[in-house]
C-alpha cells in the first residue's frame, strides 16, 4: 500500500507494473512505417547496379530522407507513405540473355506486421510499340515477401499497371522509334510524385494478402523480370526505396461494409430498470453516458445481430442489466414528499449535477417510492411518484442504476455471443491487434485513465509535421461532438486501459490463451468512489487495480477490473481519475469473496450475481464517512442458492489516494531481461537513493542518484544475486511512490 512496504506473497499471481492507469498503446505507436535502407538493410544481391543518379531529377527529389509521399485525392491530399531514401540514389535490376537473375534481398529487422508494401520503382526501356516492342501490361519486376514462419507472398509490378518509364529519353536505337511507356499507371494506389518535361517519379502501394496480416514480415526480395525486345534492348527497373506498414479496416467475409458507427445521442433515459412498464432509476441520457452500450451495439451489429443503442438500453432495463449505485443520503423531506434535501454519498462526488435524477426505493430493484430531480445544491424536487401511500424519510438513500453488465447485455444475442476481456498485461496491445487482423472489432476503454468506450476497427497511421508517422487504431466513436476516427486524436493520447471483444458462445477463438467456451454463473461488483480495489476469490486468487499508481494483479481467469468514469461524456475530462471500478468475474465458484477498497470520501459497493437466466440477486452497502475510507467486505455468493450478501469485515487503515510526487520514478523497459534502467524526472532534486525490494518486502538492492534534473540510472540485478521475478522500487524521497517491475530470463 502507499507509504508502506508490507507486500503480500504473490507466488501464483500475475503481476505487472504498467504506465499510469495501465495505459496500453498500439505496438507500432512509435513508428507506423518500417523503412528499408537500400544498402544498409540489404542481405544479399546479384547482378545489380547501385547508386544510380539521374541528373534530370530536380534537387527537391535529392533532399535527405525521409521522403513523405502524398497521394492526391479530390479536395485533399492523402498521405501515403514514408521512405528512407530519395530519387537520385537507385539500384538497377535487369535480367537479360547472359544474366538470368537480378535481385536484392532486404532484411526487415525487427520483423514487422504489414498489410502494405511501399516501393519507389520506375521502369527503364519499357515501350508502347508494335509486336515485340509492346510491353503494355507485361510484368517488369516482382517482390517476394517472406514471413517469420517461412511463408511467402508475391507482389508483381506491371508496365502501365503499376510502373511507367522514369524518363522519356527520346528515339530508341531500334529504327528511331519513340514509344516510351509514359502513361500514368492505372493502379489507383500509385502516387505521382514528379512528372515534368518527360521525367517521371512514382511511388506504389501494394496490398499484401489479407490472410497474412497476422504474420510478421522478415525479408523482401525484389527481382527483375526477363523482358527483351527484338533489337536486343532489355527492359529493367530502378528501385529507390522500400517501406512496409499496416493499414487496414475490418470487413466481413461477404465483402460488406466494415464496422458501422452508431451515435449514442438518442435522447433516451440511460440505465435504470423496468417497474410496472415504467423505467425507474435511470441516470441522465444516452447522449451523455451511453458510450459503453453504444460500443456494444456496434459490435453486436457487425457480428450479425441487429442492435441499436436504444434497443440494447431497453433490453438491459428489463433484464436488470444495470448495477445500482448509491449517490446521496436524504436529510429532510417536505411534509407531502414533494421535495427533499440531501448530502452526496461521497464528499468529492460531482455526479449529482443540476437536472440529474435519483430514485428512492425500499429494496433493490423493488418497491420504488419516487424519482427526484436536482434543482439546487443539496436540494431536489419530486418529478414522479410510484407509491401513493409511502413518503420518503430522513435516512433514505438515493440510487441510480447506470453501469451496464456486459455479460447481461450479451444475452441480447443469446445464444450467440459472449464478451471477453483482453488480459490487462503488457501484451494487451498485441492481443488486440491479433483480433483486428482476424476482422474482429475490439471495444476499447480509451484515454490515459480510461472512462470512455469506442470500437477499434483497424490499424492506420497518423503523420507528423517532421516527416514521421505514428501507428494508431482506426476507431468508431459513438460520442457525437467528438466523433474521432483515430485513437491518437483528442484526449485519447493513443492509449487504452481495457479492451474486450465478442466470441461465439461455445466456440472460443483459436490461438488465444484465454477463452472459456461455457456460459457459467458470474459476479459483478461496482466499487463507486474507490481509488483502489482488490478482490480475492474463494481459492485465494487475487485481482487488484490502482489507477493512481498503475499497479495491478490479474490472477482470476477471465476476470477483469474496469476503470469507470461517470463524468467524461457529460463535460468531464479523460484526465480525471476514475470515479469507480467495475469488477467482473464471469466464471465463479460459490463461496466467500473478499473485497478490499480505499476511497477518499465515501463509498458505495454493490454486487450482483447472474446466470444464464439473468441477475438472480443483488446487495449493496455504503459508507458515508466524510474523509478517507477503507474497508474489507465479505461477499457471500451462491449461484446454487441464488443469493448474494455483503458483510463488513473491518477497516484496513486510513490512507488517502497518493498524489504524484514532484519527482517521478519509472522503469524504462518493463518487463526487462537485462539491467533495469530507472528514469527520474520532474525537476531538480537533491541526492537520493532508489531502494529495491522483492514482493516480500525484503531489501535486495539500492542505487545512488545524484542531484540533478531528469536522468537515468541502472541497477544490475544479477550483480545483486537476484533471480527473475517481480520487484519493487521506490525513490527514498518519493513520498511512498512504488514502482513494480518484472525481470525475465
Amino acid at each position: 500500500m502507499p507509504n508502506k512496504l508490507a507486500f503480500p506473497a504473490l507466488a501464483a499471481a500475475v503481476v505487472f507494473a504498467l504506465p499510469a492507469a495501465a495505459a496500453h498503446g498500439p505496438t507500432n505507436a512509435s513508428a507506423a512505417f518500417k523503412t528499408i535502407g537500400l544498402y544498409a538493410d540489404r542481405a544479399s544481391a546479384a547482378n545489380t547496379s547501385d547508386h544510380l543518379n539521374f541528373s534530370g531529377y530536380p534537387s527537391t527529389l535529392a533532399s535527405p530522407p525521409p521522403l513523405v509521399v502524398t497521394r492526391p485525392t479530390p479536395g485533399s491530399a492523402d498521405t501515403m507513405a514514408i521512405f528512407n531514401s530519395f530519387a537520385k540514389d537507385a539500384t538497377y535490376f535487369e535480367v537479360n540473355g547472359s544474366q538470368p537473375q537480378s535481385f536484392a534481398t532486404y532484411a526487415v529487422s525487427p520483423p514487422q506486421y504489414a498489410t502494405s508494401l511501399g516501393s519507389l520503382l520506375m521502369g527503364v526501356n519499357i515501350y508502347h510499340g508494335f509486336n515485340t516492342f509492346n510491353d503494355y501490361g507485361k510484368q517488369l519486376a516482382s517482390a517476394t515477401i517472406t514471413y517469420v514462419d517461412g511463408d511467402t507472398s508475391v507482389v508483381r509490378f506491371h508496365a502501365y499497371g503499376e510502373v511507367r518509364d522514369y524518363w522519356d529519353s527520346g528515339p530508341t536505337n531500334c529504327g528511331g522509334l519513340q514509344y516510351i511507356m509514359n502513361d500514368r499507371p492505372s493502379d489507383p494506389l500509385t502516387s505521382y510524385i514528379y512528372e515534368t518535361g518527360g521525367q517521371y517519379f512514382d511511388a506504389q502501394e501494394s496490398r499484401l494478402p489479407k490472410n497474412r496480416r497476422g504474420k510478421r514480415v522478415a525479408s523482401i526480395t525484389l527481382a527483375g523480370t526477363y523482358l527483351p525486345h527484338s533489337c536486343g534492348v532489355f527492359a529493367g527497373s530502378r528501385l529507390s526505396g522500400l517501406s512496409v506498414w499496416s493499414n487496414f479496416r475490418l470487413a466481413k467475409a461477404s465483402g460488406a461494409d466494415s464496422v458501422v458507427r452508431q451515435s449514442q445521442t438518442t435522447g433516451h433515459n440511460h440505465g435504470g430498470y423496468l417497474f410496472n412498464n415504467e423505467v425507474v432509476g435511470w441516470r441522465r441520457h444516452t447522449d451523455g453516458t451511453g458510450c459503453k452500450i453504444a460500443s456494444l451495439a456496434v459490435a453486436y451489429t457487425y457480428s450479425g445481430f441487429d442492435c441499436s443503442v436504444d434497443s440494447l438500453n431497453a433490453f438491459l432495463q428489463r433484464s436488470q442489466g444495470y448495477m445500482p449505485s448509491q449517490v446521496c443520503v436524504i436529510q429532510s423531506v417536505a411534509a407531502d414528499g414533494s421535495s427533499v434535501t440531501f448530502t452526496p454519498q461521497t464528499q468529492d462526488d460531482t455526479r449529482l449535477k443540476i437536472t440529474d435524477t435519483f430514485l428512492i426505493e425500499r429494496g433493490i430493484r423493488s418497491n420504488p417510492l419516487a424519482t427526484y430531480q436536482v434543482d439546487a445544491a443539496g436540494h431536489a424536487t419530486r418529478i414522479a411518484r410510484y407509491n401513493n401511500s409511502v413518503i420518503p424519510v430522513r435516512g433514505d438513500v438515493g440510487r441510480v442504476y447506470w453501469n451496464s453488465i456486459p455479460e447481461i447485455a450479451d444475452k441480447y444475442t443469446h445464444p450467440g455471443l459472449r464478451s471477453k476481456y483482453v488480459p490487462d498485461t503488457p501484451q494487451a496491445a498485441a492481443i488486440v491487434e491479433s483480433l483486428l487482423v482476424r476482422d474482429i472489432p475490439v471495444q476499447l476503454n480509451v484515454g490515459p485513465k480510461g472512462g470512455h468506450w469506442v470500437v477499434a476497427d483497424g490499424m492506420t497511421s497518423s503523420f507528423r509535421p517532421d516527416g514521421t508517422a505514428a501507428g494508431t487504431y482506426s476507431i468508431k466513436d459513438p460520442y457525437d461532438p467528438r466523433n474521432y476516427t483515430k485513437l491518437i486524436q483528442g484526449q485519447y493520447a493513443n492509449v487504452f486501459t481495457q479492451a474486450r471483444y465478442l466470441e461465439p458462445t461455445g466456440f472460443p477463438l483459436p490461438s488465444l490463451p484465454f477463452s472459456a467456451a461455457s456460459d457459467p454463473a458470474g459476479l459483478s461488483v461496482l466499487a463507486d468512489g474507490a481509488w483502489r480495489v482488490e478482490i480475492i476469490d474463494p481459492f485465494g486468487r487475487h485481482m487488484m487495480r490502482d489507477a493512481t499508481t498503475g499497479e495491478g494483479i490479474y490472477d482470476i481467469p477471465d476476470a477483469s477490473i474496469e476503470d469507470v468514469s461517470s463524468e467524461h461524456d457529460n463535460g468531464g475530462s479523460l484526465d480525471f481519475a476514475p470515479t469507480a471500478y467495475d469488477v467482473e468475474v464471469p466464471t465463479t465458484v460459490d463461496g466467500h469473496y473478499t473485497v478490499n477498497v480505499y476511497s477518499n470520501a465515501g463509498l458505495s459497493l454493490s454486487a450482483s450475481g447472474y446466470d444464464a437466466a439473468g441477475v438472480f440477486a443483488t446487495d449493496i452497502v455504503a459508507d458515508t464517512t466524510a474523509g478517507n475510507v477503507s474497508g474489507r467486505y465479505d461477499i457471500l455468493y451462491s449461484s446454487s442458492g441464488q443469493s448474494i450478501a455483503i458483510g463488513y469485515s473491518g477497516a484496513l487503515g486510513v490512507e488517502a489516494a497518493p498524489v504524484r510526487a514532484a519527482v517521478v520514478l519509472s522503469a524504462r523497459r518493463n518487463p526487462s531481461s537485462g539491467p533495469v534502467e530507472f528514469l527520474i524526472a520532474g525537476g531538480t532534486h537533491a541526492p537520493d537513493v532508489i531502494e529495491i525490494f522483492d514482493v516480500g518486502g525484503r531489501s535486495v538492492g539500492r542505487v545512488d542518484v545524484s542531484a540533478d534534473g531528469a536522468q537515468s540510472v541502472t541497477w544490475d540485478w544479477r550483480a545483486s544475486r537476484c533471480k527473475p521475478g517481480v520487484y519493487l522500487a521506490r525513490l527514498r524521497s518519493g513520498a511512498g511512490q512504488v514502482v513494480r517491475f518484472v525481470i525475465l530470463r
